[in-house]
């Protein structure tokens, strides 16, 4: 399986996640179903994606994880998310991108660790 390499195929990912239910709380476990058009190795192969991307979710700060849940799991705006926070938009914006690059930066070393290639390979066996 292929794994996204941009952050708009990250930030999709995420919604897509979202919006099947799958992300109760995204450093908390989370039940997977498999879809009955799934192979059992398609399946298996985003199950292992999406524990890699819970773990460099919870890898990053917390003020990170907070503005991207916020942003992207509970689709709240900018402007709302300033407002809950405390914070201006711009500062709102700038944790959106800073967190945005932490967390393709943690997907990119523990993908590393486990012998994914982000730039689009299939899982590489020794």
């Amino acid at each position: 399986m292929a794994l996204p390499h941009s952050k708009s195929k990250i930030v999709d990912y995420i919604r897509r996640l979202n919006k099947e239910k799958k992300i109760v709380n995204a450093c908390t476990s989370y039940s997977i179903t498999r879809k009955q058009s799934e192979t059992p190795e398609e399946y298996l192969l985003k199950s292992e994606y999406r524990q890699l991307l819970q773990a460099a979710f919870c890898m990053i700060s917390s003020d990170y994880q907070e503005v991207l849940q916020k942003k992207y799991i509970e689709e709240l705006a900018v402007k709302q998310i300033a407002k809950n926070m405390n914070k201006s938009e711009k500062s709102v914006e700038s944790l959106l991108y800073r967190g945005r690059k932490e967390l393709i930066q943690s997907i990119e070393k523990l993908a590393k660790e486990q012998c994914y290639s982000i730039q689009g390979d299939e899982k590489k066996h020794d």
